[in-house]
């Protein structure tokens, strides 16, 4: 991030290279970090810059995708495709098992779980079962969902009010989850 963000103020070349480099030592270490793929993006549509800014911010981004794409094809080299068999497993993902509209529901539901959790931790645990969840009817119409719902039209409201750098660092925090 901090090279993608030095490219966009210098246009160092090697500024550049270093963030696809260290982008793609991220995303082959731990497949969350492509999350940080957002943020030359995010950088030119909230940082004050003009389209020679915009230019570079869309060359790292471009730069990253190239990266990705190469993960992506060494990933499924070596262990088949990113998403699950129709089957599922439900073992190591409860969601698995349901449908695409339940499943992105469902991550909101989580969203607001791990909310909760920030906010009062008393039922926090090292491990969960796999049925932690407790996936069923309900499940993504319940408190939980809505704690989530607040808190994604709350950042909205503070990230459009704020603009320009304040924005820029809500939404590339609420990127990585």
């Amino acid at each position: 991030l901090w090279l993608a963000l030095r490219y966009r103020r210098s246009g160092n070349v090697v500024s550049a290279a270093g963030a696809a480099i260290a982008f793609g030592a991220g995303v082959f270490a731990k497949e969350s970090a492509v999350t940080v793929i957002v943020a030359p993006v995010l950088a030119a549509l909230l940082l004050p810059g003009g389209a020679r800014e915009r230019r570079r911010d869309a060359i790292v981004t471009a730069a990253m995708v190239g990266v990705f794409l190469a993960y992506a094809a060494v990933r499924a080299t070596a262990g088949g495709p990113f998403v699950a068999s129709a089957a599922g497993d439900q073992l190591d993902n409860p969601l698995a098992v349901v449908g695409t509209g339940t499943r992105v529901l469902g991550a909101i539901a989580v969203l607001g779980r791990y909310l909760a959790l920030i906010v009062w931790p008393h039922r926090l645990a090292v491990d969960y079962s796999f049925d932690a969840l407790g996936i069923g009817p309900g499940f993504v119409a319940d408190g939980y969902s809505l704690i989530a719902g607040i808190s994604i039209l709350a950042l909205a409201l503070v990230a459009r009010r704020s603009g320009g750098p304040t924005a820029f660092a809500l939404l590339l925090a609420a990127s990585a989850y």
